[in-house]
């Protein structure tokens, strides 16, 4: 919310708005430079009304100052200058009758120095609730469970039916004692009103025994359940909340029976649920938040699991890859305590495929083995969503070793089967991962552009990964504003919703766009600013890669001894099984020894790149490859070969259909003398 705030202070200049935000003054122990530096912007220090104000207060309200000043006599040490106690004073004052209306004035006869102040605003609220006759008593509780907005048809349905009849009349009353105000309903045919002041409402809540607020709260979950009807996935986040409450009231009761354990586990559901949802919205922390309430209202080990799962997901996306760990550890006992060797399984997976993209580290074998293991399990169980997760790290499996195609077959095929699963989360996780390979895989660009446009979820304005991968993949056609703007609605997107781990990995797109546009200092500038992020999270796997292709920039650049530093940093990092860091970082080096006229490194250098790129359809760094093995060899004096060297770099990036960069070895091959021939 600080955020939001402040990105429209900074943001809206065009248009004539006055941004009002109120807060108490712990903010500035959050922010301390809140609104510091700001044009146009200034911070007022809202203090308590002076006795003066607090009579002008009561004259406005009565009409008499001399009534006004007895008054605050009689009640300003206690007030303390806050407008609320005296305006909830002067109405309890009303409701008693000490104030009545006489000839259009207000008048008493009785003495103020004799009425029972309540010593706080949240006792004088209550003390003005316990004078209401006992059935608008009734009604304004009733409400308070429903929240600080209720529908009239809501207390209906939470009333005796013997009360019904007069619930209208009570409402106005309650109007009129400014207790509750109408407000704009969005049910045609029905009124909503809201509460004056939460603490109005919270005060009603308070005076309801624990035993009552439990069925209330339960008793509105199912109203809200049946009048949703095909909008209930809009209310499953305010479901659960009230049958949240209904369990935590009686479990404070010690009623531990079968309905609290009932009420416990619908609540998780619909937290499981909105947690999901959450999950493909992209909103991370929403989704921490909801299933991790999940995870304490069940009793269903497997349940329980497949939450802490989700969490430990979440988790590592925010960039907290020790916390996510721990979770995949809970999430394994909760599956075994169960007796669910499938979930176990599957939390093993995620184990792994973390590991091996986050760390690099070469758990190869046993990931291939597990996800044949959980296929099998999966097919003679049924279990649609089992047999998704061992497709999704085949993905990631070949995704490691740059075989595209592969790992783009891996993906369709999962996608497939969750035709027949309702999950939006791991839809939208192999959803990326697919145009993840349609990105880097051998599909030439302009397919791999109609593709991933032609899908519906980049429809979707709450969905904004597949604007990346566009991006880069339009600066292959030279379209670089286009790729620019897209790769910025993704940072945004990203940055926005506290996805750290993919905010540092959006880096291979920012800097690929940016050279490919031939500016060099932003390339690198975008690379080391991932690196950055990524290093903050202790994430190896895919800052190595950022570090080797920070190094082929600077050794364009001409800055070496740079170069030969992030090349360490991709050294060090890189996993062994990690093709794109470690072809990555061997063409720089390679190039940077031949400079320096080291033939024999570079050659090595050169040679252990080629063998392993060469299983790979990662036509790029193909390529590159290619046009390194050509440098090498001019530095040797191998003309020819240096010259077919370019013709096959051009070849791989033709197939690709990358413009940019076969134009760029075009004129390489160019400068070359003897080429024509």
């Amino acid at each position: 919310l600080l955020d939001l705030v402040e990105h429209i202070a900074d943001l809206s200049r065009e248009a004539p708005i006055l941004l009002l935000a109120i807060a108490r003054q712990d903010l500035l122990d959050i922010r301390p430079h809140w609104g510091g530096g700001k044009l146009n912007a200034t911070t007022i220090l809202l203090e308590p009304l002076s006795t003066e104000q607090s009579i002008q207060l009561v004259t406005n309200l009565l009409g008499d100052e001399d009534l006004a000043r007895t008054l605050q006599e009689r009640v300003g040490e206690t007030a303390e200058g806050n407008p609320l106690f005296v305006e909830e004073l002067v109405a309890m004052l009303v409701d008693d009758g000490v104030l009545q209306r006489r000839d259009g004035a207000w008048v008493t006869d009785v003495s103020l120095e004799r009425i029972s102040v309540p010593p706080t605003v949240s006792a004088l609220v209550g003390a003005r609730l316990d004078h209401l006759e006992p059935s608008e008593r009734d009604l304004v509780g009733r409400a308070s469970v429903v929240g600080k907005v209720f529908q009239r048809s809501a207390v209906t349905e939470l009333s005796p039916p013997e009360r019904r009849p007069e619930l209208g009349a009570r409402l106005m009353a309650l109007v009129r004692k400014e207790l509750v105000r109408q407000d704009r309903s969005d049910a045609v045919g029905d009124e909503a009103f809201r509460f004056r002041h939460i603490l109005v409402r919270d005060a009603a809540y308070g005076a309801l025994p624990k035993e009552q607020r439990a069925d209330l709260h339960a008793r509105f979950a199912d109203w809200l359940e049946r009048v949703a009807a095909d909008r209930l996935p809009e209310y499953q986040e305010v479901i659960a909340y009230h049958l949240e409450q209904a369990h935590q009231s009686r479990s404070d009761l010690g009623m531990n029976d079968d309905l609290t354990r009932s009420l416990g586990a619908r609540a998780a559901g619909y937290l499981r649920s909105s947690g999901n949802s959450a999950f493909a919205h992209s909103d991370r922390t929403a989704a921490v938040h909801l299933l991790t309430r999940g995870v304490a209202l069940t009793d269903d080990g497997r349940e329980r699991g497949e939450m802490l799962l989700l969490i430990a997901e979440a988790t590592a996306e925010l960039g907290d890859f020790r916390g996510a760990s721990a979770l995949v550890d809970s999430a394994i006992a909760a599956a075994r305590e169960a007796g669910d060797e499938l979930l176990a399984m599957r939390c093993e997976l995620q184990r792994l495929m973390g590991q091996q993209i986050a760390e690099s580290a070469p758990h190869d074998e046993r990931l291939m083995e597990l996800a044949d293991g959980l296929e099998a399990a999966a097919a003679q169980h049924g279990d649609l969503r089992g047999a998704v997760v061992a497709e999704m790290a085949r993905g990631g499996f070949y995704l490691i070793r740059c075989r595209w195609a592969d790992a783009l077959v891996a993906q369709e095929r999962a996608m497939r089967i969750l035709d027949q699963l309702d999950d939006p989360h791991l839809r939208q996780t192999a959803q990326i991962d697919a145009w993840n390979a349609l990105r880097w895989g051998p599909v030439p660009a302009a397919e791999a552009i109609a593709r991933i446009e032609a899908d519906d979820a980049t429809r979707d304005p709450a969905w904004r990964f597949p604007l990346g991968f566009l991006g880069s993949l339009l600066a292959m056609r030279g379209e670089f504003d286009a790729a620019r703007a897209r790769v910025r609605d993704t940072l945004a997107f990203l940055g926005e919703r506290g996805l750290t781990l993919r905010v540092g990995g959006s880096a291979l797109m920012s800097g690929l766009v940016e050279l490919l546009a031939g500016d060099l200092e932003a390339s690198e500038r975008a690379y080391s600013d991932g690196i950055d992020v990524l290093s903050s999270i202790g994430e190896m796997g895919v800052l190595s890669t950022l570090a080797a292709m920070r190094a082929l920039v600077q050794y364009r650049a001409g800055r070496f001894d740079e170069a030969l530093a992030s090349i360490e940093l991709a050294k060090e990092n890189g996993g062994p099984h990690d093709i794109a860091t470690q072809v990555g970082w061997r063409n720089p080096a390679a190039m940077i020894a031949a400079d320096r006229g080291d033939l024999p490194t570079a050659e090595r250098l050169i040679g252990e790149a080629g063998a392993m790129v060469e299983p790979t359809d990662f036509l790029e760094l193909r390529g590159q490859t290619w046009e390194t093995l050509a440098h090498v060899r001019r530095r040797a004096g191998r003309t020819a070969e240096a010259i077919t060297a370019l013709r096959r770099a051009m070849s791989e990036h033709d197939q690709k259909g990358n413009l940019v960069e076969l134009a760029r070895v075009s004129r390489l091959l160019e400068a070359v003398p003897g080429a024509s021939a």
